[in-house]
This record gives structure tokens, sequence and C-alpha cells, in this order.
């Protein structure tokens, strides 16, 4: 999508090219590699601050006793307060030791956006049916199912107001300030590609669920990708916004409104006849799912069209190819990320599946 933003026209001028000083590649990789290390590390410090604050928080309510009658919404309040307010002031001040290269800014038009957040719809929906496969190979390969369903008893239950305030407001600012502003703005410039993937799917993997993790991965590097031609992280808050928008503030207020466990039940048993009784009730969700998947076949028909247009410019920063994915994937911060997304993945599939309280 890179010419369909309104970026200035480059004018050749008649001075003599100069030549360009010899790199030092050994020199480059090594900063390479700390920058993207050091701003990995930063990413899973934020997790895993946020974490343990988290747990401390509930630790001190259990023994107290404030747990027992504390309302859901004050519940989510104290999930997401401790990361959003303690972990990220000293996420943003832990990365202020690496200095920000930004790409340079650009505007989009309103009809671009609009064919961005159809665009979205393609890479969630799409990873949405990745997810649930991948969960029902796992289901299969270690003999439990896994509940995804799970996921949503925050939007359907009485804490839905406080989750979504948190989905639809908190979280898109913070976690596109983080995968693609912080982390982005520190090896952009030592190449794009490189950048845009590392930025999806760590992004995706700190989801902690296969259910989030692939549709999180493609719509975080379509977010980046959006991030670097255009230099304004507003657009991808803005597209972020409208997505968890749509897949919690409008999804759940018409999954309140139907017996939700009653039609997994029923789908699950392939009763038919009694779907057919339920189908007043499901009308509206019927209606939601035929948006949601005719916005994302015309997503993938934009995507082919408009394929072209995703190109990448040349690093500022030059490196070998080798020796860039061996910078960014081969250092202490990426692997320690790893093994915190890991161990996410670990606790929320004993979750899900039940075997964890």
């Amino acid at each position: 999508m890179e010419d369909n933003f309104n970026q200035p026209e480059i004018i050749g001028t008649e001075t003599a090219v100069q030549p360009e000083p010899p790199v030092d590649t050994e020199a480059v990789y090594k900063e390479a590699k700390h920058s993207y290390s050091f701003s990995l590390l930063n990413i899973m410090l934020y997790g895993l601050i946020g974490q343990l604050l988290v747990g401390g928080v509930f630790l001190i309510l259990k023994l107290t006793g404030f747990d027992e009658n504390m309302s859901k919404n004050l519940e989510y309040v104290f999930n997401f307060v401790p990361m959003y307010f303690i972990a990220f002031p000293l996420f943003l001040l832990i990365g202020k030791a690496i200095k920000p290269s930004p790409p340079k800014q650009y505007s989009m038009k309103p009809g671009q956006f609009v064919i961005a957040v159809i665009m979205c719809f393609a890479f969630m929906v799409a990873g949405a049916l990745i997810g649930n496969f991948v969960n029902l190979i796992f289901g299969a390969i270690f003999g439990f199912k896994i509940d995804s369903s799970v996921l949503n008893e925050g939007i359907l239950g009485e804490g839905s107001l406080a989750i979504t305030i948190f989905a639809v407001l908190g979280a898109p600012i913070i976690e596109e300030l983080i995968f693609r502003k912080f982390l982005i703005d520190r090896v952009r410039k030592y190449g794009e590609g490189t950048a845009i993937l590392m930025s999806g799917i760590m992004f995706g993997l700190f989801h902690g669920n296969f259910s989030q993790c692939f549709f999180a991965a493609m719509l975080g590097m379509f977010f980046a990708f959006i991030y670097i031609r255009t230099g304004k992280i507003q657009y991808t808050i803005a597209l972020h916004m409208i997505i968890n928008f749509c897949g919690s503030v409008i999804s759940g207020a018409i999954l309140r409104n139907i017996d939700f466990e009653g039609f997994l039940e029923l789908a699950e048993k392939n009763d038919i006849s009694g779907l057919l009784e339920m189908l007043p009730q499901l009308i509206p969700l019927l209606i939601f799912v035929t948006c949601e998947y005719g916005l994302a076949i015309a997503g993938f028909v934009l995507l082919i069209v408009n394929r072209k247009k995703f190109r990448l410019e040349p690093a500022e920063v030059p490196l070998e190819k080798a020796k860039l994915r061996k910078a960014a994937w081969l250092n202490v911060g990426c692997i320690l990320l790893l093994i915190f997304c890991l161990a996410l993945f670990v606790i929320t599939g004993l979750q899900l599946s039940g075997k964890m309280e």
C-alpha cells in the first residue's frame, strides 16, 4: 500500500553522486543485535513485571478477604491497572536507553483508511480459523478439549463494562505503543521486513493462546507495515480499536442476549431441531457473522488487488540477510521473550482445558 500514501515525489537533482563510505559490517551487526535484544528484553520485562504485580495485588486481596465480595468489573480493574499504570511507565523508562529512529510521517486518505479496516477483517477471520484448527490438533494430541469460549467470559459476564473499556481503549494504545512504536522505531533501520515480522510474531505470541495468537500476529504485521509506511501510530491505534470494538463490544452485546452455552451444546450435539427453535434468537448473531465474513472476503480481494503495493524500502543501515536474521532472532532478549510467551501458552492452555483453576 506504500504508494497509496501522500508521500512527496522525489525530484532528481544534478548533483554528483558521492560514493558511500565502507560499512563496518561487524559493528552494524553488533549494534543491530543489541537493539533487538534490548527491545525484546524490555517487552519481556513489561510482561513479567505486570504479571507479578497483578499476582501480588490479588494475593493481598485474598489475604485481606477483600476478594470475596468483589465485583467482576473491579476484578478486571485490578487485572489491568498494574499492567498499564505501573509496568508500562517502567517499560517506557527502561526503553529510553535505546535511541529511536522513527519512520518519516505521511498521511492516509480517508478512503485508504477504510480499505485498511476491511483488510483487517481478512486477517482476523483467517487467523481465527487457523487458531481454532490448531486448538483442535493440540486437543487431539494431548487428549483434552481446549475451551476457547472461556476467553469470552469477560465480555459476556457482569465484568463486561470494565473489559470493554480496557479492551477498546486501553489495550490498543498500550499494545501499539509497545509492539509498533517502541519496537519498530528501534529496529526498522536494519531492515523493514524483519522488523515487521518481529512486531507481528511477538505480538501474537504475547497473547498466550492459540485462539488469538494467529490473527493477532497477522494483524500485528499489517499494523507494522502501516506504521512503517506512515510513521503515525494513531492510524494503527485506530484500526486496533475498531477491531477490538467489533470483537468485544458488538459481539458481546449480541452474545449476551442469547443462550450462548445452550447454543454451543446444541451445536456440539448437531441438534438441528434445537438450533432451529433458537433461530429467532440467533438472527442478530447470524447477521453479525455474515457481515464479518463478507468483510473478510472483501478484504482478501483488496489484498490481492493491492498486493504489488506492499513493497519494502531498502534498509537504512544495510546488513547481510543471514547476519540480520541472527541479530534479530538469536539474542538474549528474543530467547527470554519466547520463553515467557511459552509459559503463557502453557498456563493458558491448562486453564482453557480445565486442568488448572
